[in-house]
């Protein structure tokens, strides 16, 4: 909580927050006013209102739609080695930091 971030977005260790309901409860009482735990994962209209009733004050829903497309693309859209079922992609701390550092030296 001594990072300076304001609010948390997480699924409470789950692939879909509401599976993790429990531990964000848990979040969301240890954060006490310090920090704003945000649901995110999973969340529609059929189980938002779990969220509320928990007394969340924000949710995170992407909303998003999978449509299978039947013409083959020129261009792909994406990255292929994102698409590999080895792998797991994770976001680099090192990497995070030196941004930071870069655009602080930048002012």
């Amino acid at each position: 909580m001594n990072l300076g971030a304001k609010r948390i977005l997480t699924s409470g260790q789950h692939s879909k927050a509401i599976d993790g309901i429990e531990n964000l409860k848990r979040y969301q009482e240890i954060a006490s006013n310090e920090l704003i735990i945000i649901p995110g994962g999973g969340i529609n209209g059929g189980n938002c209102n779990a969220f509320a009733e928990a007394e969340f004050k924000e949710i995170h829903a992407s909303a998003t739609e999978i449509i299978e497309q039947t013409h083959e693309k020129k261009v792909p859209m994406n990255s292929p080695k994102f698409l590999q079922e080895n792998i797991e992609v994770i976001s680099n701390s090192e990497n995070i930091t030196a941004i930071f550092k870069n655009l602080e030296n930048e002012d």
